[in-house]
């Protein structure tokens, strides 16, 4: 028990770093992570919650809210992502319909 304590206490203390990168931050993206961080350190006392107190249901929240975690990440990435300068190059997408590929003038 009182090496789940410990590790509850380890966690109070990360999410006070996370609440300080959110806080001070410089961008968006910084923000984002430590936000996701943060999630991450809540559903992980979640667990040692459910561990130290033997309460299963616990669990069960703890793997909705992973599942839900993963797809507000994805999201948050998309957005920030949406909002940074647009870098040279191809598009991650790759070449557009009926677009010359690179490959095909070098092979030519």
């Amino acid at each position: 028990m009182i090496l789940l304590d410990i590790a509850l206490g380890v966690m109070a203390l990360a999410m006070v770093a996370a609440v300080v990168r959110l806080v001070t931050g410089p961008t968006d993206a910084d923000r984002v992570l430590a936000v996701d961080f943060g999630f991450i350190v809540m559903v992980g006392s979640i667990a040692l919650l459910a561990i130290r107190r033997d309460v299963s249901a616990l669990l069960d929240l703890v793997l909705v809210a992973t599942l839900v975690g993963f797809l507000a990440t994805v999201a948050l990435a998309r957005l920030v992502r949406g909002r940074s300068p647009a870098r040279p190059g191809p598009s991650p997408e790759g070449p557009a319909l009926g677009a010359p590929d690179a490959r095909s003038s070098e092979e030519a």
